[in-house]
């Protein structure tokens, strides 16, 4: 299923940050919330070096479809 199928509020933002949950895991734990598909990345610590970590975590500015993208 598409992603902004799963999550048509992706919609109301021109670009996002995406990554996949193997590449999430191999620096941090992941966490279930109970509202699928969400889940939590739980951080060792609240420091600078582990945010900068997360972000490379992430591909940041990947275009989303327009606006009036087929629902």
């Amino acid at each position: 299923m598409d992603l902004c199928e799963m999550s048509p509020r992706l919609l109301d933002y021109e670009e996002c940050a995406v990554t996949t949950a193997r590449r999430v895991r191999e620096h941090f734990e992941i966490a279930a919330t109970g509202a699928s598909p969400h889940f939590s990345i739980v951080l060792p610590v609240a420091a600078l070096p582990t945010i900068r970590l997360l972000r490379e975590v992430f591909a940041i500015g990947l275009p989303l479809p327009p606006a009036d993208w087929p629902r």
